[in-house]
């Protein structure tokens, strides 16, 4: 089973000078993680991705087939068996856990990931309607308030543009 990480605010302490600098941006937060959306952003900066209306299509796919190769680790609230449905913030776990690298064989980011002003909402998809089963996005398998590690994602897009 995956490792568990509570939901905390990036809070700066003991840290670097450059690490408080990226605390201070909302960047990376204390525990190493970084937001979804702002992942997107330095991927989409780094390959050249300047689609912002169609929300970084080539960023979204770069950070989905990375985390499906196990290059870059991911966590999310995980939809709960029975509670509301996806649009409902209750309906997802009060923890962050690791998300298996297999999930990302049928599922997709979607495009609340990109904004870092939308609450942390649900964030994933299934690739087709039915990718997930046959109640299609009906089932109980979508993510909430993704992190992308810092260090996997700062290896495997070392620069910007």
């Amino acid at each position: 089973m995956g490792s568990v990480a509570p939901l905390r605010p990036a809070v700066a302490s003991m840290a670097s000078p450059r690490r408080c600098s990226a605390l201070r941006r909302g960047t990376v937060q204390q525990d190493g993680w970084i937001s979804i959306a702002d992942a997107i952003q330095r991927v989409s900066e780094s390959i050249g991705d300047t689609n912002k209306a169609g929300c970084y299509p080539d960023a979204l796919a770069a950070i989905r087939a990375a985390a499906y190769d196990g290059k870059i680790s991911m966590r999310g609230r995980k939809q709960l068996p029975s509670r509301g449905d996806f649009r409902s913030r209750d309906a997802y776990s009060d923890l962050r856990t690791d998300i298996e690298s297999v999930y990302w064989r049928n599922s997709v980011l979607n495009a609340y990931s990109t904004s870092p002003q939308l609450p942390p909402d649900y964030h994933t998809q299934p690739e087709s309607v039915k990718a997930w089963g046959p109640a299609g996005p009906d089932e109980r398998n979508h993510y909430a308030d993704l992190v992308v590690s810092a260090l996997d994602l700062f290896r495997q897009w070392p620069t910007r543009r």
